[in-house]
């Protein structure tokens, strides 16, 4: 496997609630992915094929039930997929989290 590039974004957007309340908002994310895989390498020699350049969306939602305690997911599915024909591919990827902030 070649080198590996990847650059996150994540923006969010906090659905109104009651300001004096903590704790109980309600966030709609949208999180981007840009993944570059160069050629791999065997013996010395770069195999063709083996590279990618992929551009994930992933829109979600996180719960923060508590300032302390967040609950998430997400649906991940590629726009951009240029791999070559030996490269690993995502075709789609379902994430969940739970955090606890101490």
């Amino acid at each position: 496997m070649g080198h590996e590039q990847r650059l996150s974004t994540d923006l969010e957007y906090v659905i109104p609630h009651d300001p004096h309340k903590p704790g109980g908002e309600l966030f709609l994310i949208l999180e981007t992915t840009f993944v570059h895989r160069s050629n791999g390498r065997l013996h010395g020699l770069t195999v063709p094929g083996s590279g990618a350049t992929e551009y994930y969306l992933a829109p979600g939602l996180q719960y923060a039930a508590h300032p302390r305690f967040v609950i998430e997911g997400s649906y991940q599915f590629p726009v951009v997929r240029n791999a070559g024909d030996l490269a690993l591919r995502t075709d789609r990827n379902v994430l969940l989290g739970v955090r606890l902030l101490f």
